[in-house]
């Protein structure tokens, strides 16, 4: 018994690791081509919803926690991964909170009221920090 939950464990130690990987480099290609740096967030943030459905509590703050402090570290363009880290990231672990805790009508405006205040949160923040955030682009 106690060496399957230990093969348990390493496989979803070794797919966790997998997928922080995964999430690191969606966002350094959307640090790479800076038009898609808030597509490709949300993108990333698909790896959490998986994390969310398939292996659970710990990981799932642990997939999100590694992917955006290595983002942080390694990217070039930081507001891609400020964007993670402040709203995607962590909006598919706390619509599941939300959803499980609350009726239907208080858990939406939970929700909406978090979707609102992170990404102002990340906009301002990365305005404050002086990284350089491309809204607007024209190739001429």
């Amino acid at each position: 018994m106690g060496v399957e939950k230990t093969r348990k464990k390493t496989r979803k130690l070794a797919l966790s690791a997998m997928l922080c990987a995964l999430g690191v480099v969606i966002l350094y290609l959307g640090a790479l081509i800076e038009v898609l740096d808030l597509s490709l967030a949300a993108v990333a943030s698909l790896i959490v919803v998986f994390a969310v459905i398939e292996l659970g509590s710990p990981w799932q703050w642990l997939i999100y926690g590694v992917t955006g402090l290595l983002s942080l570290l390694l990217l070039p363009q930081k507001f891609g991964a400020a964007v993670y880290v402040l709203f995607t990231g962590c909006f598919p672990i706390v619509k599941r909170w939300a959803e499980k805790r609350f009726p239907r009508t208080l858990a939406f405006f939970l929700k909406l009221g978090f979707f609102n205040l992170s990404l102002l949160m990340a906009y301002g923040l990365t305005r404050a920090l002086g990284i350089p955030i491309v809204l607007n682009t024209a190739i001429y």
